[in-house]
């Protein structure tokens, strides 16, 4: 059984489907939502990525002259394309979460998306995507309604020919768990109740030593709680619990949570985090 489980998440790691849908609340599936006007979260599979709207900076065609030099990927197909324009409203949200997504596993915090379909980031980190100028005004980015994009707006952004509209990765969180978890009733310490899971892995990293939060998530009954010890983090399978479902999160790079995930199979859920996977 702990084979088959094992064989499972491994595959299940790898194949996960990247399929976004634009929501407005709730970290469990694969969604997008927002916790601010620039300030918004992505979640692929079990990773949540916070990012920021920077704003519309210039690019050059010449490889030497680009300010972001690394393409991850573009949609530019032709089926794709065409179907892009009918779902720009959906289509834009999700191509960020997947740029954002790509950033983060090269080590990458900033990123840009060009030419509507185009996803750019850097080769080295802190390359200067200001040096060739920004747009006044964001004319030539842009939103999910084709207007010119505001910064200050949460929805999504895209640069037209030459032009890339920046975003910045701020941090990044896993599920200890793809299944819900807790960390019990003795090994969990109370933050709030009724915020969002966004505004509680805000405040759990404005306390000193806190990289890992149980968040309840039922609608009208949100619980945010800190995990004070890693080892007594297991599965919760009572569905009928008032506040269900749960899952604990941890803020570390997708990576080596993934790894530390299979230790924790293997190891019958009792191994604490390492300190140094989490950042």
């Amino acid at each position: 059984m702990e084979a088959a489980l094992f064989l499972l998440m491994v595959f299940s790691l790898a194949h996960g489907a990247s399929t976004l849908e634009t929501v407005s609340s709730g970290p469990t599936g694969t969604k997008t939502w927002t916790s601010g006007p620039t300030d918004n979260i992505c979640q692929i599979r079990d990773m949540a990525l916070t990012y920021e709207k920077v704003g519309c900076f210039k690019d050059k065609v010449d490889p030497s002259e680009r300010v972001l030099k690394k393409i991850a990927f573009e949609d530019r197909d032709k089926d794709q394309s065409q179907q892009t324009w009918k779902e720009w409203k959906t289509y834009l949200p999700e191509l960020v979460c997947r740029c954002a997504e790509a950033a983060n596993n090269m080590g990458q915090v900033d990123f840009g998306v060009q030419f509507f379909e185009e996803c750019w980031t850097s080769i080295k980190k802190n390359d200067d995507y200001t040096k060739l100028g920004g747009i006044s005004g964001t004319v030539g980015c842009d939103d999910t309604e084709f207007e010119d994009c505001e910064d200050t707006s949460s929805k999504a952004c895209a640069g037209t020919a030459n032009l890339n509209y920046v975003y910045k990765v701020l941090r990044v969180w896993n599920k200890v768990l793809p299944q819900t978890s807790w960390c019990t009733e003795v090994g969990r310490t109370l933050i709030a109740r009724q915020i969002s899971y966004a505004e509680c892995q805000k405040r759990c990293e404005a306390k000193p030593g806190c990289k890992v939060i149980e968040y309840w998530e039922k609608p009208g009954n949100e619980v945010c709680n800190q995990c004070l010890d890693t080892s007594m983090v297991t599965a919760y399978t009572n569905a009928t619990t008032p506040n269900y479902p749960v899952y604990v999160w941890a803020k570390g790079k997708n990576k080596d949570i993934y790894k530390y995930l299979i230790t924790l199979i293997s190891l019958k859920w009792i191994a604490p985090i390492p300190k140094g996977m989490l950042r």
